[in-house]
């Protein structure tokens, strides 16, 4: 089989905690984006001090990003703010002068700071540091100044807008959770030193951190040249999702192979419960068939739908697509368990039926 290697540049997505609301997208170099550790202090005893064992403690899983799309959503989660609908802003809009000395804005102005409605004006063709101050009348939406009808002027001022959105930076930053999922890109090297981005890509690495605590320190990058990004930092908190034995955990990663089987790698298949002695006659025995893979990967159990089986005795024991056995008749047979993609994968179930009473 040949090598399987991670390489480029990890997409991230980044979801709520509860993952039902996508905040923002990020990239994530695989050098560098995360890091795993623990400390460790020495366990020693004798008359020699020796070292007995490890304690391993104070673990963590941190995770660095980059180049995170912006969102509002996203910057709430970081500083621990709310988003609200209809907020002030602040306009600048062109207007022709209808009346003589009078200008005249499309929207309801609003105090910008304290109750003075105040706005600023200036011709197009002057400087930035040309603008002249004027009261607007809220009612009229009108302000006197030094202008002639048919006079074009830009016009800064503050108004209320019902589609604009607004976030509030707390003073007392506490920064959300939020649940991302990465992918980087999987291929096959069949040999040492061949340059990965050269080969076809045959899967993806997931990695998966339910509970990621947001660090509240970062930088909000705005360029002429691009969209504006965010760098994303944070911790993995410990998770007991779908846990009964007390033990939590920080990630998961899960790896996918494209257009692959569940059986590509298996060492071997075996029947859970081969051994089916004193069956009464039209007992059914239901047979769990698991894959085996050697090194650190655990059986997993396979379909039915990807096995074959044959009973060698049908006057004792028959067996459907299932898997199921039903007893017959008194006697000794083998059900034989055969993967249906690869044949060379097989096992054997004994069964022996009784005669009823």
């Amino acid at each position: 089989m040949a090598n399987r290697v991670i390489a480029g540049v990890m997409p991230v997505d980044i979801f709520t905690a509860d993952g039902q609301t996508l905040i923002c997208t990020a990239e994530m170099l695989t050098k560098e984006g995360i890091q795993i550790g623990s400390e460790a202090d020495d366990v020693r005893g004798g008359d020699a001090n020796h070292l007995i064992a490890k304690y391993y403690h104070n673990s963590k899983f941190t995770v660095q990003l980059q180049s995170a799309t912006f969102s509002l959503e996203y910057l709430a989660l970081k500083v621990g703010g709310n988003i609200s609908v209809a907020a002030q802003i602040e306009d600048t809009e062109e207007v022709t002068v209808a009346t003589q000395g009078k200008i005249k804005v499309s929207h309801t102005p609003v105090a910008g700071v304290g109750t003075s409605i105040i706005g600023f004006y200036k011709y197009p063709s002057e400087s930035n540091d040309a603008w002249k101050s004027i009261t607007i009348n809220a009612s009229t939406k009108e302000a006197t100044a030094e202008v002639n009808v048919g006079d074009v002027v830009c016009v800064k001022y503050f108004h209320d807008e019902e589609s604009a959105r607004k976030l509030v930076i707390p003073a007392n930053i506490i920064p959300s959770r939020v649940l991302i999922v990465g992918r980087v890109p999987q291929f096959a090297v069949s040999e040492v030193g061949v340059d990965a981005s050269a080969k076809t890509q045959i899967g993806e690495m997931q990695i998966k951190v339910p509970t990621l605590a947001l660090d509240p320190a970062g930088n909000l990058e705005v360029t002429s040249a691009g969209h504006a990004t965010l760098d994303i930092n944070g911790e993995a908190l410990v998770c007991y999702e779908n846990s009964c034995s007390g033990k939590g955990y920080y990630a998961v990663l899960t790896e996918r192979t494209y257009e692959g089987d569940m059986l590509d790698n298996a060492q071997g298949i075996f029947v859970v419960n081969s051994n089916n002695d004193d069956v009464t006659a039209g007992e059914k025995v239901q047979l769990k068939v698991m894959a085996n893979y050697g090194g650190l990967t655990m059986p997993c159990e396979i379909p039915a739908s990807k096995l074959t089986f044959v009973s060698k005795d049908q006057a004792v024991a028959t067996v459907n697509a299932s898997g199921e056995v039903t007893a017959v008749g008194a006697g000794d047979t083998n059900i034989e368990v055969t993967a249906t993609s690869k044949p060379s994968l097989s096992a054997i179930a004994n069964v022996e039926v009784i005669a009823g009473h």
